[in-house]
């Protein structure tokens, strides 16, 4: 996982395509990130196409986004713990 302040840090400074990828390979293998911030400008648009527009219409900052990510993080390792 990536420090809070670190991750905030990498996305305020105009990311490249290639470090949302390996953000989101780091965080969870969703793609959560890139979309955010390419397809949703930052949060600041949401088209509502699809399921990730809707898991993500509530997230307008880069610090919601982290704790959005690290929650959906701790959901995935407990649901494949499960039987």
């Amino acid at each position: 996982m990536i420090d809070k302040e670190f991750f905030l840090f990498l996305l305020r400074n105009n990311p490249s395509a290639e470090l949302l990828s390996h953000l989101d390979r780091v965080f969870c293998k969703c793609g959560y990130i890139r979309h955010w911030c390419i397809e949703m400008t930052m949060g600041r648009w949401n088209p509502m196409q699809n399921e990730m527009d809707a898991e993500l219409k509530d997230i307008h900052t880069l610090e919601q986004l982290y704790e959005f990510l690290i929650a959906r993080n701790h959901e995935v390792q407990e649901h494949t713990k499960q039987p």
